[in-house]
C-alpha cells in the first residue's frame, strides 16, 4: 500500500497515519507523515486522533483541509530526510499551546462547524486507517475526546476476543467462553466483501467487528464503531464523498483515501447541519435504517462465527 501511495502521489504530498506508523509510512512513500515517532506531542496527537475518531467525514475533511492550509500559509521548516520531502509546521504548536485550556477546547469544537477561512492550493492530503489500528482504537479515542478544559477524556471501550466463540444470529447474542453478550450490530469481513447485521432490539448492546481472513474478532462501543477509523475501513467508499476519495483499496486490512480538495460542501463558512453533522450517516440501531438480518446468514458463515478464537 504504502509503495504504491509513492507512484500515485506528489513529493509534496501528506499523509494522515497514526504516528506510531509515522517512520514506516516516510519510508515506504518517500513523503512526509503529519507525525511520527519524534512528534508525538498533543499539539500533533490530538488533530490526528480528532481525524480518527470522529463520526464526521465533514469534521475530519476540515480538520485536515484547516491545518494544510496553515501549513502552506507558515511555510516549510526545511526539506525532510532525504532534501526531497518538505517537512511542514504544525500549526497547532502556536494555536493549542499558547492558548488557556478553555481556549483551546473552544478551538477544537470551533473545527467541527465554522473553521476560519482555507485556501484551496494546498497539497495533497491523504488519510490511511487498517486493520492494526483497531489494537490501539482505545489509546487514539483518549486523545480523539480530550477536553481541554477539564483535563480529562471519554474514551471508547474495545476488546479482542481471546476465548471461544459462539454467536445466537437469531437474538444477537455472541458467546465468549459462555459469557454472553448482547450485540446491536455485527460485521463479517472476508475477502468477498462486509456482511452487516443488525439488532435493533439490543440498544445497549456491543459492536462486534470479525476479520474472517485471519480470523480476529472485536467487541467494541459505539464511540469506536462510529469512528471514522472503523467506518472507513469497512463500509462502502461512495459513502465518504465528496469529501474523501477512496485511492487505495486493501480491503479489509488497510484503505487509502485522499482528501478532495475541491468540496464545497467541506469549504463552506457555515455551522453542520444535523444532516451534514450525522454523516455520521450511520444508521445508528434503533433507527428505521438499522435492520434485522441474522436470519439471513448463511451456513458458512455460521460456521465461521463458531470457530474458536
Amino acid at each position: 500500500t504504502l509503495k504504491e501511495l509513492r507512484s500515485m502521489s506528489s513529493p509534496d504530498d501528506q499523509i494522515w497515519i497514526w504516528w506510531d506508523w509515522g517512520y514506516a509510512a516516510q519510508y515506504f512513500t518517500e513523503r512526509m507523515t503529519f507525525a511520527d515517532g519524534s512528534r508525538n506531542t498533543g499539539e500533533y496527537t490530538v488533530p490526528l486522533a480528532h481525524v480518527h475518531f470522529t463520526p464526521s467525514p465533514l469534521h475530519a475533511y476540515r480538520l485536515i483541509a484547516f491545518t494544510a492550509s496553515q501549513q502552506k500559509a507558515l511555510g516549510l521548516i526545511q526539506k525532510g530526510h532525504n532534501a526531497i520531502v518538505p517537512l511542514y509546521r504544525n500549526p497547532f504548536t502556536k494555536l493549542l499551546n499558547k492558548k488557556d485550556p478553555k481556549s483551546a477546547q473552544d478551538l477544537m469544537q470551533d473545527l467541527k462547524s465554522q473553521p476560519p477561512a482555507i485556501r484551496q492550493d494546498f497539497s495533497g492530503q491523504y488519510l490511511i486507517v487498517s486493520w492494526d489500528n483497531l489494537e490501539i482504537a482505545r489509546e487514539i479515542s483518549i486523545f480523539g475526546t480530550w477536553d481541554f478544559s477539564a483535563g480529562a477524556s471519554t474514551p471508547g471501550q474495545i476488546i479482542r476476543t481471546k476465548g471461544k466463540i459462539k454467536f445466537d444470529m437469531q437474538k444477537g447474542i455472541l458467546y465468549e467462553d459462555e459469557k454472553p453478550f448482547k450485540v446491536s450490530a455485527a460485521d463479517l469481513l472476508s475477502e468477498h466483501g462486509r456482511k452487516h447485521y443488525a439488532w435493533p432490539e439490543n440498544k445497549k448492546g456491543v459492536f462486534v467487528i470479525r476479520n474472517a481472513v485471519i480470523d480476529s474478532m472485536y467487541l467494541m462501543d459505539e464511540s469506536v464503531y462510529n469512528s471514522l477509523m472503523v467506518q472507513m475501513l469497512i463500509r462502502e467508499p461512495e459513502t465518504f464523498e465528496p469529501y474523501f476519495k477512496l485511492v487505495i483499496d486493501r480491503f479489509p486490512f488497510i484503505r487509502t483515501y485522499r482528501l478532495n480538495p475541491l468540496s464545497k460542501y467541506a469549504l463552506k463558512q457555515t455551522n453542520m447541519t444535523a444532516s451534514e453533522s450525522s454523516l455520521m450517516l450511520f444508521p445508528l440501531v434503533g433507527s428505521p435504517q438499522a435492520t434485522r438480518r441474522g436470519e439471513n446468514l448463511s451456513e458458512k458463515t455460521k460456521r465461521i462465527a463458531d470457530k474458536p478464537q
